[in-house]
């Protein structure tokens, strides 16, 4: 996991990895996998990972459990970051006015013909 990867994303691509493996016959079981979870986690991470294994019986915790639990505590991370400003981006007007050229304005006269015609059309 990187340092601005969400967890949502982290659990996405280890989904796809765990669902490519079984594809080649190799299962884990959920222990294995939320093991192979806690070791991916950045420094930032650290403590969180460490309350996971001390605290929580790691034969017993669900996957729904341990994904919840690292999604409240990054809401918790996301709410002590200070707030960064946005770039904007600023389109500047132009005074040009572009004109139409002849081969435009017949398309526009084939085009409204067409369109009558086929209004015509419908209503008989």
């Amino acid at each position: 996991m990187s340092e601005n990867e969400t967890i949502n994303g982290m659990y996405a691509g280890f989904t796809t990895i765990a669902n490519k493996m079984i594809s080649l016959w190799k299962v884990y079981s959920t222990q294995d996998i939320i093991r192979k979870i806690l070791r991916c986690f950045p420094s930032m991470w650290r403590h969180m990972v460490t309350v996971n294994t001390q605290v929580k019986d790691l034969n017993t915790l669900t996957l729904k459990e341990l994904i919840g639990s690292l999604r409240a505590h990054e809401v918790i991370l996301q709410g002590d970051k200070p707030m960064e400003k946005e770039k904007s981006l600023a389109l500047e007007a132009s005074q040009k006015t572009i004109s139409a050229t002849e081969d435009d304005v017949q398309e526009q006269k084939k085009y409204k013909k067409f369109m009558k015609k086929k209004l015509r059309m419908n209503l008989h």
